[in-house]
């Protein structure tokens, strides 16, 4: 047994991933725009500062939409993330603080979405590694040799599990899955260059539509917004109109 004061320096595997996948967006963004694109540190720090602002945004609407989602649902506070109910304000955010706060970086703004979305990916991926390991965002239970079983641990979000489909029942690690598709969408519109220019808008796209389909198996009750589509699918059709715009945009800017 630790002592207890040895254990007040410990934290969760969750904080943990989350810590890291935070430090590797920023890591990546600053890296790439200092070192591939050539951008002052001064640019990058204009930059930054606008990203800490809509990073708190982000924040901030991820908290109150899931708040507001349970509330409709069942009347009761209870405070979670919902990670798109705060990605999609705060990509708005950095967008319009950038437009009308940054006024000389306008023409790079398209490139410097395409470097912030790689790293909110990269982010992402190391948070839903945290969500597997803590056992909150689980799957549907299934048979097939993928599926996992989470040790009972009292008071942890694993337990919901067990409450929810009883003790011993493998389900599917959605989380992982995720993982694994955001890794391979990074290491795709980091290495293909023709992909890596459109980074912005393949992500609305993909992301939103992966999105989409993998609720179908997610565990975790989030209540209904509208019929049988869960909170996360209405954001992510709300992400797949947002790439409608960005084409619509460019479409109308080239033939201008």
């Amino acid at each position: 047994m630790l002592p207890e004061f040895i254990k007040d320096f410990f934290i969760d595997s969750y904080t943990l991933m989350a810590i890291i996948g935070v430090l590797s967006l920023i890591l990546y963004v600053v890296l790439y725009l200092e070192k591939r694109l050539d951008f002052s540190k001064q640019r990058v720090n204009k930059i930054l500062i606008l990203g800490a602002i809509s990073g708190i945004v982000t924040v901030l609407f991820a908290l109150l939409f899931d708040l507001l989602v349970h509330y409709l649902k069942s009347g009761e506070i209870r405070f979670g993330v919902t990670f798109l109910g705060g990605v999609i304000p705060g990509l708005v955010c950095f967008i319009l603080l950038n437009y009308f706060f940054n006024k000389d970086e306008r023409e790079s703004l398209k490139e410097i979405l395409n470097v912030l979305v790689r790293g909110i990916i990269l982010g992402h991926m190391f948070g839903r590694i945290g969500c597997f390991l803590a056992g909150c965002c689980y799957g549907t239970p299934t048979e097939s040799f993928l599926g996992v079983i989470y040790p009972d641990v009292p008071y942890s979000p694993r337990w919901e599990i067990f409450a929810k489909y009883g003790e011993g029942v493998k389900v599917h690690p959605v989380q992982i899955y995720e993982a694994l598709f955001l890794l391979g969408l990074f290491l795709l519109l980091h290495f293909i260059p023709k992909l890596r220019k459109n980074s912005f808008v393949l992500y609305l796209f993909s992301y939103g539509i992966f999105r989409f389909l993998i609720e179908f198996i997610r565990g975790d009750d989030r209540g209904r917004l509208f019929a049988y589509l869960s909170p996360s699918q209405i954001l992510s059709l709300v992400l797949i109109v947002m790439g409608v715009i960005v084409l619509g945009y460019r479409y109308r800017k080239k033939g201008a």
